[in-house]
């Protein structure tokens, strides 16, 4: 079972190659999830430059839900347990995105804590943007840009396995699916 395990663990942290160019991130009409993943960080850092594309702008008003835009997680943990994301949403001014934070502490969820989510920043459709999510175990920096918009101090300490984490990309919706494409793309840093 370790062999296994040690075996899945090299598995995912040196078959991935990241991008050095743009790499555009589909997530198809009726679906959550994007058409390619990212590979798992080795940091407890979440990096990229990242491009929301005209199409993530829509009217909002029959689907009032956060979009996942990127975040990090510990290796091997839920991320309903321990995680930090950027999400987004349509504001309510055409062609702008409105960035949120977004967390969860120990399988409290944002929904349950409204103090874990919170509006950061307005963006432009089709503007770069570096989005960087740091994890200190005892709190969370959200950075775009180089500045540094919120920081959220956690009760208790987390642990990671190996001290290794997992980048989160982009997941359109909850409770509902857009009925066309979503396009956003993005160069990871690791």
């Amino acid at each position: 079972m370790k062999r296994l395990l040690l075996i899945l663990i090299a598995v995912l942290l040196f078959s991935c190659v990241p991008a050095q160019d743009w790499n555009t991130v589909k997530v198809r009409a009726g679906n959550h999830y994007p058409n390619k993943f990212f590979c798992p960080d080795r940091s407890l850092r979440a990096e990229a430059d990242i491009i929301l594309h005209e199409d993530c702008w829509y009217d909002r008003t029959p689907y009032n839900g956060l979009n996942k835009l990127s975040g990090i997680s510990g290796l091997f943990v839920s991320v309903h347990k321990n995680s930090a994301r950027f999400v987004w949403i349509p504001s309510t001014s055409q062609d702008s995105i409105d960035i949120y934070y977004y967390i969860y502490v120990n399988k409290i969820s944002p929904q349950q804590n409204q103090n874990q989510k919170g509006f950061i920043k307005r963006v432009k459709t089709g503007d770069s943007h570096r989005y960087k999510v740091l994890d200190y175990l005892n709190k969370y920096e959200f950075y775009i840009d180089g500045e540094l918009l919120k920081t959220y101090d956690t009760y208790k300490r987390r642990r990671y396995f190996l001290s290794l984490a997992y980048y989160h990309n982009l997941y359109v919706g909850g409770t509902f699916t857009l009925p066309f494409d979503v396009n956003v793309s993005y160069i990871i840093h690791y």
